[in-house]
């Protein structure tokens, strides 16, 4: 597209799936890392302050903004629906009683699937 004269080129040009995917993925995991670093450094067997609890409530939302947008951003081949569906179950779902062992299901069937190529 860039042999394209200046005034050819579309004004918004497609973003790339793979690279949203990539630079979502990027940013919920950076999030999530800093959670459970927050959470080791200054939650585990300790009574945190209301100040604690608040930096913690932001980083939170900031994860829960993230793994939404991670959703809802296409998966750009099966390997990523499958990090995405890897997320949900392992990293989202955990605690919510059933919902992991039903997703976890889903998680493997794709996972066999996948291994043997059937798209």
């Amino acid at each position: 597209m860039d042999t394209l004269p200046a005034d050819m080129r579309p004004a918004n040009p497609i973003p790339d799936p793979a690279s949203q995917w990539d630079r979502n993925l990027a940013a919920y995991r950076e999030v999530d890392a800093r959670v459970s670093l927050f959470e080791r450094d200054h939650l585990k067997g300790k009574n945190a302050d209301t100040a604690t609890e608040d930096r913690f409530s932001d980083l939170v939302t900031k994860e829960a903004e993230a793994f939404e947008l991670v959703l809802r951003t296409p998966s750009p081949d099966l390997a990523a629906f499958t990090e995405k569906l890897r997320i949900c179950v392992d990293d989202e779902m955990a605690g919510i009683p059933g919902a992991e062992r039903l997703a976890a299901q889903l998680l493997e069937d794709l996972r066999r699937l996948t291994a043997q190529g059937r798209a």
